[in-house]
């Protein structure tokens, strides 16, 4: 979710592709990228999709469910890091490019730059969901520590890929 209003719903600044649908028509203009792995290709085609003037919503009633268990979901994130680390230089409008020429700190400023990104974006999600101000505040513990845990595993996985990029792009493919 993005900072203001696009009619009248939370501004949309890009998805998760396992989180989104398509108009058959939208879908087949717009082709998904497989070639550059697994999850790269989101923030790619909602790029695209927004260049195109298509139109892109929040639905916030819309519910899911997800499985979560915690051997898959440190895994997935370490997965991310790898990939961040390959949007990095592939895609040169990806965000925050100055984090690439960071060398040795690439990870450790990424998790805490991903960390101050998930303060502000619990508490605009929180809103929407209707949570009160005192229960927002209340789990922002909790939140802290799943994203700290979130982002290091991120953190790993950019490393892994500066270590050994072959190894980790094989392994990210077959999670």
């Amino acid at each position: 979710m993005g900072r203001g209003k696009q009619n009248g719903r939370p501004r949309v600044r890009g998805f998760m592709d396992h989180n989104a649908g398509f108009r058959a028509e939208v879908f087949r203009r717009h082709r998904y990228r497989t070639d550059l792995g697994r999850l790269l290709g989101a923030p790619l085609l909602y790029r695209r999709l927004a260049e195109a003037g298509e139109r892109i919503e929040l639905q916030p009633d819309q519910r899911v469910v997800h499985y979560f268990a915690w051997r898959y979901w440190v895994p997935l994130h370490v997965r991310y890091g790898h990939e961040v680390y390959r949007l990095r230089r592939l895609d040169e409008s990806y965000p925050n490019q100055w984090i690439a020429r960071s060398g040795i700190l690439e990870g450790a400023l990424t998790m805490a730059w991903h960390m101050l990104l998930d303060v502000p974006r619990w508490f605009r999600f929180s809103r929407l969901l209707g949570l009160t101000p005192a229960r927002r505040v209340g789990l922002l513990p909790l939140l802290i520590g799943v994203s700290g845990l979130a982002r290091g595993a991120e953190m790993v996985g950019i490393y892994a890929t500066m270590l050994d990029h072959e190894r980790v792009a094989r392994w990210a493919q077959n999670f």
